[in-house]
């Protein structure tokens, strides 16, 4: 029984311009439900601008953006990533002070707001560590990012944006993920990691 293609995310008319700079003009392409969709294109091309107008870091300069029959525009990135769209950065940013663990545990979506006397150890270990076990990082749970080697710090970044997406059957709440040059600075070894 064939199943029901349904475009989640549509691009129509992306543009972004910076002074005389035209970074994005005219881009348009849609992501089905389900589909692993690749934007590639030499350095320079827009990739990341694109996918900072998507995740709302940029304000585009023309164009729509809709997800789940709605428009982004003028959403704030926090609001985005609450309706499923999340992304990660060409160079890892993660909180290097932090270990592993707490680095997914501060930005666990639903969980409860961290108050002064909270301990971050304490929010929600078990999916955390859930999340640490899918990005192949268990052994290095208790490790301080400081420590880690870059490619265990791509693998964490991407275990971060799966933590603010919601936890719910994807039928019910689909998510964008939006992965920046995931593999950029990874060994070969750690490439096929990444994509595991």
């Amino acid at each position: 029984k064939p199943s029901k293609l349904i475009t989640i995310e549509q691009v129509r008319g992306l543009a972004k311009h910076f002074d005389g700079v035209r970074a994005l003009d005219g881009v348009d392409f849609d992501v089905p439900a389900g589909q692993c969709v690749a934007l590639i294109g030499p350095n320079g091309a827009g990739k990341s601008t694109c996918f900072a107008c998507l995740a709302g870091q940029h304000v585009p300069t023309a164009g729509g953006v809709r997800w789940q029959g709605q428009s982004l525009l003028g959403k704030p990135p926090a609001e985005r990533l609450r309706l499923g769209v999340a992304r990660t950065f060409q160079v890892a940013q993660t909180f290097e002070a932090l270990t592993v663990l707490q680095n997914i545990q501060l930005v666990l979506r639903d969980a409860a707001p961290l108050a002064w006397g909270d301990r971050l150890d304490h929010r929600q270990p078990q999916r955390a560590l859930r999340l640490t076990e899918q990005a192949d990082l268990k052994a290095q749970a208790h490790t301080t990012v400081a420590d880690l080697p870059y490619g265990a710090k791509k693998r964490l970044e991407l275990a971060m944006a799966l933590a603010g997406l919601p936890e719910t059957a994807a039928e019910q709440h689909p998510s964008l993920l939006l992965l920046d040059e995931p593999a950029a600075g990874l060994a070969l070894s750690e490439r096929a990691d990444m994509m595991a």
